[in-house]
C-alpha cells in the first residue's frame, strides 16, 4: 500500500483531481477526527478540516516519504491548523495557575471507557484543557514542547492537564451514575 500511496501523492502533486479525490476519500475521516479532538463544535471542526485539506494539498509536495508515513504528516498538519484556529479564539483557562499537588490517575478511567465515550468527554473540556490533554496524552508532546507551541509556561501546561484529567474523571463519574 505504501507504494500506492506514494504514487497517489505524486499524482496529487501533479494536480490530478481524480487522485486528489481519492486521497481525500482515504484520509478525510482521520483528519476530521483530529479536528474534532481539538474543536468539538461541528462548525469549528469543519472549518479547520477544510483549512487543513487546503494546506495539505498546497504543501503535499514537501512531504518526504523517507522521513515518515503520510498519516503522521497529515495528522501534524491538521493539528497545527487546529492549534492556530484555537489561538485565534479568545480562550478561558490559560491563566497561569498553580499545579495541583495530587496527581490524578486517569489511566483506570480511560481503560474502562469506550472510545466514543472518551471522545465525547474530551470534547466537553474547555479549549485550554482539551488542547493540552490532546497534545500531551494523545500526541505525546512534553510539557516543555506544549509550552513553546502554545506560548504558555510548563506549569500552565501541567495545570491544564491536571484539570482536564479531573474534569474527565468527574464526567466519568456522572456517566456511570446515569447508567446505574
Amino acid at each position: 500500500m505504501t507504494a500506492d500511496i506514494n504514487d497517489l501523492v505524486k499524482l496529487c502533486v501533479q494536480g490530478d483531481n481524480h487522485a486528489r479525490r481519492s486521497f481525500y476519500d482515504i484520509f478525510s475521516e482521520n483528519i476530521m477526527g483530529a479536528c474534532k479532538r481539538y474543536l468539538p463544535h461541528a462548525d469549528d471542526a469543519n472549518d479547520v478540516f477544510q483549512e487543513a485539506f487546503i494546506h495539505i494539498f498546497q504543501q503535499l509536495h514537501k512531504w518526504d516519504h523517507t522521513k515518515g508515513n503520510i498519516e503522521g504528516w497529515l495528522y501534524r498538519v491538521a493539528t497545527n491548523v487546529a492549534l492556530k484556529a484555537l489561538s485565534k479564539k479568545k480562550r478561558d483557562g490559560w491563566d497561569e495557575i498553580a499545579v495541583h499537588n495530587e496527581p490524578v490517575d486517569i489511566s483506570s478511567v480511560v481503560d474502562e471507557l469506550a472510545l466514543e465515550d472518551l471522545v465525547d468527554m474530551i470534547q466537553q473540556l474547555p479549549d485550554g484543557q482539551r488542547t493540552v490533554f490532546n497534545m500531551y496524552l494523545i500526541e505525546g508532546y512534553s510539557h516543555q514542547e506544549i509550552s513553546v507551541k502554545l506560548n504558555i509556561s510548563e506549569s500552565g501546561s501541567k495545570s491544564q492537564l491536571s484539570r482536564a484529567k479531573e474534569t474527565i474523571r468527574n464526567l466519568y463519574t456522572q456517566y456511570h451514575s446515569i447508567e446505574s
